[in-house]
């Protein structure tokens, strides 16, 4: 249940964060279809992980996991310059 749960959240969040108009991953944001699917897995696993777990455990981990992802998604296309040698190396 944990993985289920921790899978929606990533692809909710990452789907969110695509949608949203200064994302650097790709060239053009995702469209608002998206955007409502992004939103009903991120509703979607706090609803079950209340049903799971004790209720605020639940949005704790809920609201840790949007906190990470939403500051850690904005640098992967720089890791990913990074490793492809876009930037000189130190």
């Amino acid at each position: 249940m944990l993985i289920l749960l921790t899978t929606s959240l990533i692809a909710g969040a990452t789907l969110l964060y695509l949608c949203h108009r200064h994302q650097g991953w790709l060239m053009q944001p995702l469209s608002g279809s998206w955007r409502w699917l992004g939103w009903f897995l991120v509703a979607g696993t706090l609803a079950l992980a209340c049903w799971v777990y004790p209720i605020n455990t639940a949005i704790l981990a809920w609201m840790v996991g949007l906190m990470l992802l939403w500051g850690a998604l904005p640098f992967v296309p720089l890791i990913r310059q990074r490793q492809q040698g876009g930037e000189h190396e130190r």
